[in-house]
């Protein structure tokens, strides 16, 4: 689930931004910084989690416990309203993925059409939506695989004009575009803002281990193993997307999001009401065109997917909320399929936000919707990084020791932290310049920061009896300990990554091999049938054993499985 929430609109349409911004160079050393920057945040919290892993719990539980209830507080409800709001953004990228196709269509059209396919996935029973989500991760995983192959076929020479491209967009327009500024300070800043843009597309992702940790086998083994695997895929797949989208689409094309780099990230000189992701821009200019149909469906899929599942984490955040008492009680309640429709439909409100772009163009909306996450996210993985503070120092004043430590802590926590209290500051500091000065996209920008300092203060006076923050000494790190050790289980070959490919090798094999002998049986019961073979066959009396009426065991347990038909 983690890599379905991720790759949508962020990655689709922010990467397109972020090369339009900062040039190809730009792009592929800011993807190689957050990357860093989530590693660092995600070993820290695999760290809190794999020493008591919680049962429906995310990060809010965890500062509650660590911190103080008022930073509990606090950080639920930035995951809730935060990631609530990243689904108008996944809606407003599907409206402007319906507008490839149809330019002129109303706004309202395709945003409802999408927002009500989001809300759908949600009401479905859970075990439904958990399944889909499953399919749709492996279709996300099938479709990068692919525009990397494809990509790669472009790169040496592929087009259907026989043209070698290699990296000819690095030379012409250039790898490093100018931001604000000529030279090399604005290519510095062009690499800044190329920094903030693409970090969209990574944003939540260290919390969502953390979420999920109590649910695995093993916790306490298996989540540094889950967050390390989900760490490398993710890294591993946006480094090499961000060097493809650099090589098969130039930055100044007028078909990205805010396609002008010199006008400013989110500023009005969009060319179009319609953003197009650098794949579809590089197939169009090589040729394809009716490839550009094609991975526009697998866009507006992906969209889809990442906005339900978004919704879903919103919903699971508020509805944590509610069981911690920190939200009417009234909000946990579930139907009998499993779903918290009472808190789905207060977390759907956000959603109303996609409908600004009837009043604006697409891209500028889309540009307030990711300041504001961009700063929650920001805002979060600095909570995060206190949240593994606090609790590193309650482990060393307690004395306990850790199932799991990354070599990278505590300065990797630290480097985080500092990090994102840069970021979080300068997130908007392309909209002060006089060139590009918007009050709408500064608001949008910092808007986040009073937001979480509200949430925290108001949720300090009314509860003052509770301290600030917890003394290392006073932190609980052994309520419910012993029954997470006690159901830990012995590591077995199949929890590595290796040992997961070769049981997947070993099934694929079982089912070749049983497909095949149904296919052997009926072939030979087709054989049998035949005019010229049945007297022979009827002779010797193998015409019940040939064909078909006798199973071979092999086949019959096959069937029975359903592995086969």
């Amino acid at each position: 689930m983690d890599i379905d929430a991720t790759v949508g609109a962020g990655f689709l349409l922010g990467a397109g931004q972020a090369l339009a911004v900062g040039g190809p160079a730009s792009l592929l050393m800011s993807y190689a910084f957050i990357s860093a920057l989530s590693h660092c945040i995600m070993t820290a919290v695999a760290e809190v989690g794999a020493y008591l892993p919680m049962q429906g719990a995310g990060v809010s539980a965890y500062a509650s416990r660590y911190v103080s209830p008022s930073m509990g507080f606090s950080m639920g409800a930035l995951h809730w309203y935060g990631l609530g709001i990243a689904v108008p953004y996944q809606l407003t990228a599907m409206s402007s993925f319906v507008r490839y196709w149809i330019p002129d269509i109303h706004s309202s059209i395709p945003l409802t059409a999408s927002l009500a396919s989001v809300v759908g996935m949600n009401l479905m029973p859970q075990q439904y939506f958990y399944r889909l989500t499953t399919y749709l991760m492996y279709f996300k995983v099938a479709m990068m695989a692919f525009l990397l192959t494809l990509s790669s076929i472009l790169f040496f020479g592929g087009r259907p004009d026989g043209g070698f491209l290699g990296f000819h967009y690095w030379n012409t327009p250039g790898a490093m575009n100018e931001f604000l500024l000529g030279g090399a300070g604005g290519q510095f800043l062009g690499f800044v803002q190329s920094t903030l843009t693409s970090a969209v597309a990574f944003l939540f992702l260290p919390e969502m281990i953390i979420s999920r940790g109590a649910g695995l086998v093993s916790p306490r083994r298996m989540v540094p193993v889950t967050a390390q695997q989900d760490n490398g895929m993710v890294t591993f797949s946006y480094m090499m997307s961000a060097l493809a989208m650099g090589v098969v689409a130039p930055s100044d094309d007028p078909n990205l999001l805010n396609g002008n780099p010199r006008s400013g990230s989110g500023s009005d000189s969009s060319s179009s009401q319609s953003a197009q992701s650098p794949f579809i821009v590089g197939v169009e200019r090589a040729g394809i065109n009716f490839m550009g149909s094609l991975l526009n469906v697998a866009n507006l899929v992906s969209a889809t997917s990442s906005g339900g599942t978004l919704l879903q984490m919103s919903t699971q955040s508020l509805t944590s909320l509610a069981a911690s008492g920190h939200a009417p009680a009234a909000l946990s309640v579930r139907n009998r399929w499993g779903t918290p429709y009472m808190a789905l439909g207060a977390s759907s409100v956000f959603s109303g936000l996609a409908y600004l772009a009837m009043a604006q163009p697409d891209p500028q909306v889309l540009q307030y919707l990711m300041n504001f996450i961009n700063t929650s996210g920001f805002i979060s993985w600095l909570g995060s990084g206190m949240i593994y503070s606090r609790f590193r120092s309650a482990v060393r004043v307690q004395g306990v020791q850790l199932p799991y430590t990354s070599r990278l802590q505590p300065y990797g926590a630290y480097f985080g932290m500092a990090s994102c209290a840069l970021l979080c500051l300068g997130n908007g500091f392309s909209f002060f310049s006089p060139s590009n000065f918007s009050i709408p996209n500064l608001m949008a920008a910092y808007g986040g920061i009073p937001i979480f300092l509200l949430t925290y203060m108001g949720h300090r006076y009314t509860f003052r009896q509770f301290p600030w923050m917890y003394k290392a000494h006073e932190v609980d790190l052994f309520t419910g300990l012993d029954e997470v050790i006690a159901a830990e289980q012995e590591a077995k070959p199949e929890d590595t990554w290796w040992g997961q490919f070769l049981l997947f090798i070993a099934s694929v094999c079982a089912w070749f091999r049983r497909v095949t002998a149904l296919v052997g049986q009926k072939w030979s019961g087709s054989t049998a049938n035949d005019p010229e073979n049945e007297a022979g066959a009827r002779a010797t009396g193998e015409t019940g054993a040939v064909g078909g009426t006798q199973e071979t065991q092999d086949i019959r347990e096959a069937r029975e499985s359903g592995e086969v038909p």
